[in-house]
């Protein structure tokens, strides 16, 4: 057996996941040893990032939740049905490992995903029991449950921990991985799977995972431009409208920039929105990445290749409430609010809400401020939040940004010991 280290990841909805594997896959190929990435999540076979070896495999399910026979190899393909693609994954990430033959296997992937990986883990375990297998996850796992009511108000109930997807994650956890690294400060946010006593044993936390931030630019306040970047999906969609409407409302912000990331929309809605922002008199540039002219009133971009540094120059921002950015931003001070996002409106909805558990207790430890998750509040509000945020900067918290250097020290000890120490308990 080598001392290689195989990771794990899969992101269905954005890269979060893939660049917090990145980060820590950085580090550990800095002390010296050899990591492979190993994914179905926007990465091409034979890569080579920064000495990162990277393999693709064929994917769970596709974001609209089917098995999609189109994303596989054309050898495959031919010989493909729903029920041989979890056996056909489960070979090609055994057959990796036979090759890589690493010392240590890190799992990064959202929990709904997870469950889809819990099979090929679980065999994994059995043919290779001396392979130390190590979860890696954010600060919360937690679903949440979303129901319109007859009036059409918006209500989030928390699901119980009895729930079939949340025995599977905790049976999978006890059973199948020595260690759990969780990448968040416990003195900001618990782990919720923690409270147990045999998974605390096994708990390791690093600090929050975030590469390096930009300072900000030594413009005067009042050149700098409100920033709102709150993702794709129909509550985003929602969002970029209703922070059109709050801008007629700002009294020191109105005479600002504001640039709007509207991320994967259709024509028609950037059409939409620019005619909006006309029929309100204001200039408008549309760009699909990069900003060339800055006379607008109003930017709408569909991305934005130096987002991190329009972040930190921002005079206010409006993000999503992504573990990533939310990080980011807390590093770099930014001045923001911060909402929770969802793809679907409408009847109920069970998802992955872990957005909503860590915005709900961040505002709560004084961090940042929470749009309401509910319906859109009155454009008046936000344009007073806006205000307030723009003049106010936070008090400095000590919070520990180191998780991607812990993560890969703790795995570096690992492969070196070929197990895992227990960790206090919490």
């Amino acid at each position: 057996m080598s001392n290689d280290v195989l990771a794990y990841v899969e992101s269905p909805y954005g890269l979060g996941h893939l660049v917090r594997i990145l980060e820590i896959a950085k580090r550990i190929h800095s002390l010296g040893i050899r990591i492979n990435i190993v994914s179905s999540t926007l990465v091409e076979n034979g890569r080579h990032i920064d000495g990162i070896d990277i393999h693709k495999i064929s994917p769970p399910y596709s974001i609209e939740g089917d098995l999609d026979p189109d994303n596989l190899s054309a050898d495959i393909r031919r010989d493909f049905t729903a029920g041989q693609a979890e056996i056909l994954r489960h070979r090609q990430l055994l057959e990796i490992v036979q090759k890589i033959d690493p010392a240590l296997l890190v799992v990064e992937g959202c929990p709904l995903l997870r469950q889809k990986m819990i099979g090929s883990i679980h065999n994994l375990r059995k043919a290779r029991p001396s392979l130390v297998i190590v979860a890696s996850v954010r600060d919360r796992i937690g679903y949440e449950e979303i129901k319109r009511t007859s009036n059409g108000v918006l209500q989030i109930g928390t699901i119980t921990r009895n729930e079939p997807g949340y025995q599977e994650i905790y049976r999978s956890l006890d059973e199948d991985f020595d260690a759990i690294l969780v990448h968040s400060d416990p003195a900001i946010m618990p782990f919720d799977l923690a409270l147990d006593n045999a998974l605390a044993r096994k708990t390791f936390y690093t600090g929050y995972v975030v590469g390096d931030v930009p300072a900000a630019s030594s413009m005067p306040e009042e050149q700098k431009h409100v920033l709102v970047s709150v993702g794709d999906g129909t509550r985003g969609e929602k969002f970029l409208f209703h922070a059109l409407r709050a801008r007629e409302f700002c009294s020191d912000l109105k005479s600002a920039r504001w640039h709007f990331i509207v991320g994967l929309r259709s024509a028609d809605v950037i059409s939409a929105l620019i005619n909006d922002a006309r029929t309100r008199g204001l200039s408008v540039e549309y760009r699909e990445r990069n900003i060339i002219c800055e006379d607008s009133a109003v930017i709408f971009s569909t991305h934005c290749d130096d987002f991190l540094q329009r972040l930190a120059d921002a005079r206010v921002a409006v993000i999503g409430g992504g573990y990533n950015t939310v990080i980011e931003s807390l590093k770099m001070r930014a001045r923001f609010a911060a909402i929770a996002m969802f793809s679907r409106d409408g009847g109920n909805i069970k998802f992955q809400a872990e957005q909503i558990s860590r915005l709900r207790v961040m505002q709560d430890r004084g961090l940042l401020d929470m749009l309401d998750t509910g319906e859109l509040q009155d454009p008046r509000d936000l344009a007073d939040m806006l205000e307030t945020l723009a003049t106010h900067r936070r008090t400095r918290f000590n919070i520990s940004f180191n998780g991607a250097a812990e993560s890969a020290a703790l795995i570096a000890q690992w492969c070196q010991q070929r197990n895992v120490s227990p960790a206090p308990l919490l």
